[in-house]
């Protein structure tokens, strides 16, 4: 303990000695060319700033690149319909004046150009539209000594929208042998176009184009893109035209061709005539069809339709549509048919029966005939046929179980046919009256 005095001492005079050496060697720096030269800066740069902030000098800069806008709002421009094509240019320089410390933080978000388009009335180029430049969020004080350049040259047009049928073109798909590609189509297969009046004017198709090569053996669809055409076709490029939809499929359908025979049916064909001894002529006798591949292929005729009997006279053609099934393409082109009956070594007579049965009456009704005797009867047939035929030889019956029967009397169709079924029939339609009662218990 009686040490620790001492001790203090000690290190109080070790303390002083330090600060007495840091004094000493901080006033030789002071006294030194360093700090002369330190000190040297800072009072520049005082003197500097006091005048750059005080003393009014000014300066002059360029701010470049600030964008020109272009507003028809309100404007005549606008209220008949026009609005901009095309221009030479889209931004201008702008020279300024003012305090440089003030000045050198302005950007070109610091001003705004307009153009002037109050004496834009109707469609057509104005070479010579001032602009305006003001200044924007800031309260530095500056003057525009200039703007360059000071005017534009804009083009102005009425703006129209129309609406284009689609084409297709695919000059480098083709079918595989044994196959046909005969149509395609497009989806959608419109395409509406908003530019200004003087270009829509000049388009005369639009076509959706793929020029991959491809050779198919089945339906495919491709993508497309539009392309313009003018009546000389030649392609219309221009970026002032739009359209909504840039997505085009094209449907390429793939047939496979097969000749099919034209054939006919009969109908009212009296009992005992064999249709299929008789003589016709169909033309064209078949034609050539594109069937869709993955349709089914097992069609083996093309079925034109009925043939009366009772209207097959003598020469008699008959007409017919061809019919297809959907999807079925007639690559003949051949519309109708016609099946023609060869009547050589027919002929017709005319003959007269009272051999009138009625069968099939309906229960609680009675029918009875009030034509006894139907004449001019046209018979047809061969001529070796007609020569053994008489009036005996006609059977005339009347059938009510296809008959709408009412009570009264009532004028209802017979059935000729031939006691022997001789090969001979009746050509038109004959008739004969009946009364029909009801039953009294009926």
């Amino acid at each position: 303990m009686s040490k620790t005095p001492k001790r203090m001492k000690k290190l109080s005079a070790i303390g002083k000695a330090e600060k007495s050496k840091w004094r000493t060697g901080f006033k030789k720096w002071m006294q030194s060319d360093s700090f002369l030269r330190v000190l040297s800066v800072v009072c520049a740069f005082f003197v500097w700033f006091l005048v750059y902030t005080t003393i009014d000098t000014t300066t002059t800069t360029t701010i470049r690149d600030i964008p020109v806008e272009i507003d028809l709002s309100g404007t005549i421009a606008e209220s008949n319909g026009l609005d901009v094509v095309d221009s030479e240019q889209r931004y201008v320089d702008v020279k300024i004046e003012g305090k440089s410390y003030e000045i050198g933080q302005l950007t070109a978000d610091n001003f705004r150009a307009t153009l002037s388009v109050t004496d834009v009335t109707e469609a057509g180029v104005y070479t010579a539209l001032p602009i305006n430049v003001e200044r924007v969020d800031t309260n530095f004080s500056f003057i525009i000594r200039s703007v360059t350049p000071s005017t534009m040259s804009v083009e102005f047009d009425s703006m129209e929208t129309k609406t284009f049928d689609l084409s297709v073109s695919i000059p480098n798909v083709e079918a595989a042998s044994g196959y046909l590609i005969d149509s395609y189509s497009v989806t959608p297969s419109t395409i509406t176009i908003t530019g200004p009046e003087s270009i829509i004017d000049t388009i005369d198709h639009c076509v959706v184009e793929n020029q991959d090569s491809k050779v198919l053996s089945e339906s495919a669809t491709l993508s497309g893109t539009v392309h313009l055409y003018d009546e000389s076709n030649h392609e219309i490029v221009s970026d002032y035209l739009s359209y909504e939809n840039t997505d085009y499929t094209i449907s390429v359908p793939l047939y496979q061709k097969q000749t099919l025979p034209l054939s006919y049916d009969f109908v009212n064909v009296p009992d005992g005539i064999d249709a299929s001894k008789l003589d016709f002529t169909v033309e064209p006798a078949s034609i050539t069809v594109a069937i869709p591949v993955g349709a089914s292929s097992n069609v083996s005729k093309i079925s034109l339709g009925e043939i009366d009997f009772r209207k097959l006279d003598l020469n008699k053609t008959f007409t017919f549509d061809i019919p297809l099934l959907a999807g079925y393409l007639n690559l003949d082109e051949v519309k109708t048919a016609t099946v023609t009956f060869d009547s050589e070594g027919y002929e017709k007579v005319y003959l007269s029966s009272n051999n009138i049965v009625l069968k099939n009456i309906p229960s609680g009704y009675s029918a009875e005939l009030l034509t006894t005797t139907v004449s001019d009867i046209c018979m047809l047939g061969k001529s070796e046929v007609l020569d053994d035929l008489s009036s005996s030889d006609l059977v005339l019956t009347v059938d009510l179980s296809s008959v709408n029967i009412t009570v009264g009397e009532q004028r209802v169709p017979v059935l000729v046919t031939t006691t022997d079924k001789q090969q001979a029939w009746a050509i038109g339609e004959k008739s004969v009256l009946i009364q029909v009662t009801k039953d009294s218990n009926g």
